[in-house]
């Protein structure tokens, strides 16, 4: 039989099939069969094979940590009698995706929250013997909250550097062929940072292509278009303005603006709500039980009003904060002080305020603190009352719409400079409606949509917790949605957004964001972040404003460290893209860098063009 060159998938000859005459059962239990099959291959001599039949389908994990490694189990094998080191695998349930089955498996195993997690490829490992068939999965870890459910199949879990895979392998310490595959599979992929310079320039090179033919990359997990269909949420033109800031004050490449142009602050973590996805559900009831063991003297509601103040007059002083964004955490409109928290504020910056909309009444019947809002965003989660109560963990439908169109009215009644908006938070109990729930927000008056699509497990304990971000099929549907004669152009961007996460996603020069001083977020217990992805991963705090003053802790040595660390991450891909708001911010500054004129595009150091530092601020 002659070799000849690949002629490519699409002029393959066809194939020679192997024919079956007979079979009859050998064994047969819950999980396996063996059946004995009279074959032939062609017009060969008709022979006897053995044939291993599985009930269920396998799924193995690859939980990565870019700071910590691959989370692997180490465990003895007694049918290979082997020892070594495994990723977290498991079976696959009858009609169960087998995304789930990872998240699942995971969790009972290691007690770790799966994250971000997505199927890379599937394979059948032993064809020439069994149907086995594998799904190999890849995600983030989220923290580990819990005792594993199955703690008895490994004697040790270990976050094994990504460096040293290939050696561990050679050695014989990872033998599994899933876990081998898995990983390969990965790596390959690159998931895992082996091989970070070829994958960036890869990154770059397609984020050039795309902009020089003036596309649009809509990534991230958040989408927003106003009512003539253009995208409200663009930080490109913000970072854009940061930068010429920047460069007018001076500042070198890796020193941000003397303070953050938009600040976060989550005052509180009292909630009125009980969202079945909300990150902060565990803080969030350790903070209720604290309070509850507390005299009536000492009890507290968040944040201390007098330090909020404090902070807002250091953050005021340098000029370079323009921003001020109130959110949770918590719910904002329950901390008692934020009507006095909003009028200061617009002192010195344009206020928004991101709100489920249950306790906006208390605004409405305060009309100048309605007055000193610039951006107005509502959470919501359907167009059905049951639906928005399953979700939401309150009965709350009604009286939310109701506020939502009171509050505007009282803006075109008083002619208030407020952009009214919702912010549909979709996961996989509503996505099959967003049409219609965005019809019913843009027909009550919203001036913009929003949808993000959110992520983790629901609340529960043990096995329970089950993945609620979309799925790839549930994606499939949404980009059926948006393709649809008349699609809301929210809609269609969102479809864009959830493509680009199955995709390469573009890595910039720099984190802009960390390095330019783009956003800082204080959470409801002081600690201070420089990105959405990172609140609660101590890893990236700057520092506390309860334990310190705002002059300690930005621009401080420790700034300074998380600065580098997401800066590094951002350049080699490791950091979260796919979660991270700010991806299309780090796109824009690194577009001014080359329309900006006197900036070299490949030296972020250099100065770029002047203007008047008040043309700015």
């Amino acid at each position: 039989m002659a070799i000849h060159d690949w002629p490519g998938r699409d002029a393959l000859p066809p194939v020679q099939r192997w024919t079956v005459s007979a079979t009859s059962e050998v064994y047969r239990d819950r999980r396996i069969s063996v059946e004995q099959a009279r074959v032939s291959a062609g017009a060969g001599q008709a022979f006897s094979h053995q044939v291993i039949r599985f009930a269920a389908q396998s799924v193995a994990a690859v939980v990565h940590n870019p700071g910590r490694g691959v989370l692997m189990l180490y465990r003895h094998r007694f049918i290979t009698d082997t020892t070594g080191l495994s990723v977290p695998a498991g079976g696959v349930s009858p009609g169960e995706d087998p995304v789930d089955a990872a998240y699942r498996e995971v969790f009972e195993e290691t007690g770790c929250k799966l994250g971000d997690a997505r199927l890379m490829a599937s394979a059948d490992v032993l064809p020439g013997a069994a149907d086995k068939r594998f799904h190999f999965v890849y995600g983030t870890a989220g923290h580990s909250l819990f005792d594993p459910a199955d703690a008895h199949e490994s004697t040790a879990l270990y976050w094994v550097p990504a460096g040293e895979l290939f050696e561990l392998m050679a050695s014989g310490l990872i033998c599994a062929q899933p876990s081998m595959l898995a990983l390969l599979y990965a790596e390959r992929a690159g998931l895992l940072g082996l091989h970070s310079r070829v994958t960036v320039m890869s990154h770059r090179s397609r984020t050039r292509e795309r902009h020089e033919h003036h596309e649009t990359w809509d990534g991230g997990l958040t989408v927003s278009a106003d009512r003539n269909g253009a995208d409200s949420y663009d930080f490109g033109s913000r970072a854009e303005l940061v930068s010429r800031v920047k460069s007018e004050l001076g500042l070198p490449g890796l020193v941000p603006l003397p303070s953050p142009w938009t600040l976060e602050i989550q005052p509180t973590l009292l909630c009125n709500a009980r969202c079945h996805f909300c990150s902060y559900e565990e803080l969030i009831t350790g903070f209720r039980n604290k309070q509850r063991t507390l005299p009536a003297g000492q009890r507290t509601l968040g944040l201390p009003w007098g330090r909020i103040q404090e902070l807002l007059g250091e953050v005021s002083a340098p000029g370079t904060t323009r921003e001020l964004f109130w959110s949770g955490g918590g719910e904002p409109l329950v901390w008692p002080r934020i009507t006095d928290a909003i009028a200061r504020s617009a002192e010195f910056a344009h206020v928004s305020l991101q709100t489920n909309g249950i306790r906006l009444g208390r605004l409405l019947a305060d009309p100048p603190a309605m007055q000193n809002i610039s951006v107005l965003s509502v959470s919501v989660y359907s167009d059905l009352r049951q639906q928005h109560k399953q979700i939401a963990g309150v009965d709350s439908f009604d009286r939310v719409s109701r506020n939502l169109q009171h509050a505007i009215r009282a803006r075109d009644s008083h002619s208030w400079d407020l952009t009214i908006g919702v912010k549909i938070l979709v996961d996989r109990n509503n996505f099959n409606r967003l049409p219609q729930i965005i019809r019913y927000y843009r027909e009550l008056g919203a001036d913009s949509v929003a949808l993000r699509e959110v992520q983790g497990s629901g609340h529960g304990s043990g096995s329970t917790h089950r993945p609620i971000q979309l799925l790839g099929r549930e994606r499939e549907q949404v980009r059926r949605q948006a393709s649809a004669v008349g699609a809301d152009p929210a809609l269609i961007l969102f479809a864009r957004a959830l493509s680009g996460t199955h995709g390469i996603l573009p890595v910039t020069r720099h984190c802009y964001n960390a390095t330019d001083g783009h956003f800082a977020c204080v959470d409801p217990m002081g600690e201070v972040y420089l990105g959405n992805p990172e609140i609660g991963d101590t890893r990236y705090s700057i520092g506390n404003i309860q334990a310190s003053s705002w002059h300690q802790i930005w621009r401080s040595a420790r700034h300074r460290e998380v600065i580098k660390l997401m800066d590094q991450l951002q350049q080699t891909g490791l950091c979260s893209l796919r979660a991270c708001r700010h991806v299309r911010a780090n796109l824009g500054a690194e577009l001014a860098a080359k329309r900006l004129p006197g900036r070299d595009a490949d030296d972020t150091d250099q100065a770029m063009g002047k203007r008047p530092l008040d043309s700015f601020l």
